[in-house]
């Protein structure tokens, strides 16, 4: 899916009407793979994929505070709904501890005085990486499970991701 609407957003920008910054904005808001918005943001120069990473690493660091509040209200949830779980102790809150190493790594990236070249290797590791991740899921995909099983779920992502990019596209022509 998101390979498709990174491709289908690169196509569109032209139509759109939408300047580097506004295009960068988009992919970055709308695409929900890092790499999917870095594709995206580069296939258009500088700008956009500044643009781009900015938005996208905004919501990635956004995903650690909804994270904690949707665990800790479905907690909540599950509790009310069952009075057998009011005799059990309460429940652990799960914590996505992956979004702990990246904001510590934003951290680092900002106060830490790193040298260009000692950015540069790190910034082109990580594209490695990133490649190496997405070349992995893609190899795993069983796309005759996802025909069987997954139509109403495919359904259900492609309106979810067109009524994000409409929206992403309204908010960067308002704010952009």
């Amino acid at each position: 899916m998101g390979t498709m609407f990174t491709l289908l957003e690169s196509m569109l920008k032209p139509l759109r009407g939408l300047t580097d910054t506004q295009y960068g904005v988009v992919a970055g808001g709308s695409l929900h793979e890092i790499a999917h918005a870095v594709a995206a943001g580069s296939a258009f120069g500088e700008i956009s994929l500044d643009s781009s990473l900015i938005m996208k690493l905004s919501r990635v660091l956004l995903l650690a505070p909804v994270a904690l509040i949707v665990g800790y209200w479905y907690q909540k949830r599950l509790v009310t709904e069952s009075e057998a779980e009011h005799t059990k102790a309460p429940k652990k809150l799960p914590i996505p501890w992956f979004l702990g190493g990246f904001i510590l790594t934003s951290i680092i990236g900002t106060f830490l005085p790193l040298s260009a070249q000692t950015l540069d290797l790190l910034v082109q590791a990580a594209y490695v990486f990133l490649g190496m991740a997405m070349a992995a899921l893609g190899i795993s995909v069983n796309f005759k499970v996802i025909f069987k099983r997954g139509g109403a779920v495919f359904g259900a992502a492609a309106i979810s991701s067109t009524c994000l990019l409409v929206f992403m596209i309204i908010m960067s022509k308002i704010f952009f």
